[in-house]
């Protein structure tokens, strides 16, 4: 979490829509399914392995693959909901703060005060993303990263909104 200084405060945060972290857990437990689905229709054969396998075994033999397999379906899962949950956009009444999760073990973190932006722009595309309100949120700079983006941001209009209302409090204080 990055350090915020002494008369700073965090406003709220932006995330993606839950609706993406929703879409690739129907897509996990569709692959968990997947193995289940086939050993019901065509059956799994493990005559082709180089050992013999006593009957005993063959019935572990499946359940210790499927469960390895399941196993992976959760990994990937967590995977998945570590980047929806730790992408985050922090905005504090001085600037934006965008963390952005790159695997389990690295993050990026960048900042761009009010001052710097230049424009704030909003990308919405397709049926759910209207039905559902998110879309790409853009800030503009004129820093060296050039633009932020937050990715199927939930309420983006609502949050340029936020975003402008605050960029204006700080750029042009009332006296």
């Amino acid at each position: 979490m990055p350090l915020l200084s002494s008369d700073e405060k965090i406003v709220f945060k932006i995330r993606k829509h839950w609706l993406m972290v929703a879409v690739s857990a129907l897509g996990f437990l569709g692959l968990a399914l997947v193995p289940l689905i086939i050993d019901s229709t065509v059956g799994f054969n493990l005559s082709f392995l180089p050992i013999t396998v006593s009957e005993i075994i063959k019935p572990n033999l499946g359940v210790f693959f499927y469960l390895l397999w399941l196993l992976a379906m959760w990994v990937g899962f967590f995977s998945a909901w570590t980047d929806y949950y730790l992408d985050v956009w922090q905005v504090t009444d001085q600037r934006i703060i965008d963390i952005e999760q790159k695997g389990f073990f690295s993050r990026d973190e960048a900042t761009i005060r009010f001052e710097n932006i230049q424009d704030i722009t909003i990308d919405t595309h397709g049926f759910f993303a209207t039905i559902f309100d998110f879309g790409d949120l853009r800030v503009q700079s004129a820093g060296e990263r050039r633009e932020f983006v937050i990715e199927n941001a939930t309420h983006p209009e609502a949050m340029k909104k936020k975003i402008q209302a605050l960029q204006d409090r700080v750029v042009m204080p009332r006296n």
